[in-house]
């Protein structure tokens, strides 16, 4: 069976309830805002993030919902 290459995470279900995970990249287009934007939310608190690798950080789209209101 042949190896297949997957660019983007899945999403990942726990349950019946979706999990979707954004990398910086995803949510930085989301919003609107530079990647290193994201990194500084991520790093001062502002949006909660899970890291998978020394260098690879995913957050759940519910959290990027609750962090990011409309005004």
């Amino acid at each position: 069976m042949p190896r297949t290459h997957t660019p983007n995470l899945p999403t990942v279900r726990l349950g019946n309830d979706p999990l979707e995970l954004l990398t910086v990249r995803e949510v930085a287009a989301r919003t609107g805002k530079h990647p290193e934007t994201i990194k500084r939310w991520i790093r001062d608190g502002h949006l909660l993030a899970v890291r998978l690798g020394p260098r690879d950080l995913r957050v759940r789209a519910s959290d990027l919902a609750a962090a990011v209101k409309p005004r």
